[in-house]
């Protein structure tokens, strides 16, 4: 039961990184001008804030179950900060 609900999760970030290091390798970044796998990087973050916001009222309004994905989003974006800095 909980894996059903945790594989969108798991998925998203997988394909996220995938498509952040391919385009990386295909549009490398230069030191004036970011390339795609940058930009992409950089739009990860606020579409994992949105995605924790909505399991966030996904668990308050529908089911406690949803709290496993809170914590997985919570765990992905202090790994993305922690990359970043």
């Amino acid at each position: 039961m909980t894996f059903k609900l945790i594989r969108p999760t798991l998925l998203f970030y997988a394909v996220a990184i995938a498509a952040v290091y391919i385009l990386g390798k295909f549009s490398p970044s230069g030191p004036c001008t970011p390339g795609l796998g940058a930009l992409s990087f950089f739009l990860l973050i606020p579409i994992a804030a949105v995605l924790l916001l909505r399991n966030i009222y996904l668990t308050i309004k529908v089911d406690k179950a949803n709290l496993i994905n809170i914590i997985l989003h919570i765990a992905a974006i202090v790994i993305l900060f922690k990359v970043m800095w």
